[in-house]
């Protein structure tokens, strides 16, 4: 910062500018600069100059806000001095309720209510007789309506024939096709059987173990915490303990009345 203080600085050329720039960003934006919360300087822009028709509008709103603001509780008395009390208005009954109102045609009115008191009438569902008609006498039924007008004849369970075999079935050939899918399948590859299982590899004998096979094939040495060595020792904190009084209410056994 000091640095782009001086004068010296515009004499830089444009990439040590940028190079002294990019560091002073780098130092900003790191945590030390966040704690101390430092930020970067921005750039001083100068104010842009105002037309004359902006000016004037600047003027007129300064003149706006210049003026005290009105108190809304007196302009709401004065609309109210200036309103002529209004009457209170009538509330208009309808047509039909409590009393009927004559209209224009005499008793139309009248006569629609009376007909919608009256009770619904239905006409009363009962089977009509059954006429034998000219179409019905002379009809002459398709083919498909005498086939599916016909009950359906099941044929006889006969148990013998369960067990019959059909004459093509007797007769039939087998393909070529067919004898080669019959055949059990064929595996080409065979397990490797070995001479001697007991025989050891040339290679796992000239084999060289790792420092790092070696520590894992060690065995796990493992402290057990729960059992002591001596467990007739007294520890000497013990030893040094003071009974508490509180301690010593506890220790008394406990009398009952009998």
């Amino acid at each position: 910062m000091q640095l782009k203080e001086r004068d010296s600085f515009k004499s830089f050329s444009n990439q040590r500018k940028c190079t002294v720039n990019r560091m002073l960003r780098k130092s900003m934006l790191s945590l030390y600069s966040r704690l101390s919360n430092k930020q970067p300087p921005a750039k001083k822009e100068n104010p842009k100059k105002l037309t004359e028709a902006e000016e004037a509008l600047r003027q007129e709103r300064w003149k706006r806000l210049s003026k005290p603001r009105p108190d809304p509780s007196k302009e709401q008395e004065k609309k109210k001095a200036l309103k002529p009390e209004k009457q209170e208005k009538q509330t208009k009954l309808p047509k039909g309720f409590g009393f009927m109102q004559k209209g224009k045609g005499g008793g139309s009115s009248l006569r629609r209510f009376k007909n919608l008191s009256k009770p619904k009438q239905y006409e009363p569902d009962e089977p009509k007789e059954w006429i034998l008609t000219n179409n019905m006498k002379y009809y002459t039924p398709s083919e498909r309506i005498i086939k599916i007008s016909k009950p359906r004849i099941y044929e006889s369970f006969d148990p013998e024939e369960v067990f019959r075999v059909k004459e093509k079935a007797l007769s039939y050939k087998a393909t070529e096709r067919i004898r080669v899918l019959a055949l059990p399948p064929v595996y080409q590859h065979k397990p490797e059987v070995k001479e001697s299982p007991f025989k050891t590899n040339p290679n796992a004998l000239k084999a060289k173990t790792s420092q790092r096979i070696v520590e894992l094939a060690t065995p796990k040495d493992f402290f057990d915490k729960h059992t002591r060595a001596n467990p007739f020792k007294v520890s000497p904190k013990a030893l040094r303990a003071t009974i508490t009084p509180r301690l010593r209410e506890l220790a008394k056994p406990k009398t009952y009345a009998i």
